[in-house]
């Protein structure tokens, strides 16, 4: 049997079609806007919490970084972060309906309770002790985290806290870097130096060996030396 014929699209053919709805003002109609808006938003929320794997607990919107190559500080004004009992209680609906591993995410989590006299370390510590609560509840089943994209500038604030934590149970941790180059990192205003997220970062992975520590790394800063970026790699 001869295999099905699939019309492929080039990418030349994409951009046309793109630049054809967008010069027609198909995409700029109110029409449009409003159920791109209202069947992204329900995919997107079906996708997030509903699909196997980790389920998404969403804590804060916004951050206090100076990045200078972040935009987020000016599309989020301000640090938005949810009551803790609501974030507890997404954890619960997440663990009804079947889920065992959560992912802490927010434009970055380290922020977390900056605007309601609150902390991330707080905050993992009061869903720790939830899931705790759940595990005995249903022998054999483990509740796991992940923390992603927390500022290193949050870990080296809060890495006493967090080392007084029974952090087992968080597998994975994500901290970019961006740079271990010192003068790159300034160009960045990273606000913190390359020694400080190195020290903070061994001194967690010496209390919790088995958490898996990942990075982000940027690649062509502009008039970075080939030196600075095999910096990079150590």
């Amino acid at each position: 049997m001869s295999e099905p014929h699939v019309l492929k699209a080039t990418p030349v053919d994409l951009l046309r079609s793109a630049a054809k709805k967008v010069t027609s003002g198909e995409v700029l109609s109110n029409r449009f806007l409003q159920q791109a808006a209202f069947y992204g938003g329900r995919y997107l929320k079906n996708y997030l919490q509903h699909r196997e794997g980790a389920y998404y607990l969403f804590l804060c919107r916004g951050c206090v970084g100076k990045c200078r190559y972040c935009a987020i500080k000016f599309s989020v004004v301000a640090v938005k972060s949810k009551p803790s009992a609501a974030v507890l209680e997404e954890l619960r609906e997440g663990w009804e309906k079947g889920h065992r591993f959560y992912s802490l995410l927010g434009d970055d989590p380290g922020c977390y309770g900056l605007d309601i006299n609150s902390s991330f370390p707080e905050l993992l510590e009061a869903l720790v002790a939830e899931s705790a609560k759940l595990d005995s509840r249903q022998q054999g089943r483990h509740v796991g985290f992940e923390i992603k994209e927390m500022h290193p500038k949050f870990l080296i604030r809060y890495i006493d806290r967090l080392r007084q934590l029974p952090l087992e149970r968080v597998d994975n941790l994500l901290c970019p870097i961006q740079s271990g180059s010192d003068r790159v990192l300034e160009a960045m205003q990273r606000e913190h130096s390359a020694a400080e997220i190195r020290d903070a970062l061994l001194s967690l992975r010496q209390k919790f060996p088995g958490m898996a520590l990942d990075t982000q790394i940027i690649a062509g800063v502009p008039a970075a030396t080939e030196a600075q970026l095999r910096n990079n790699l150590y």
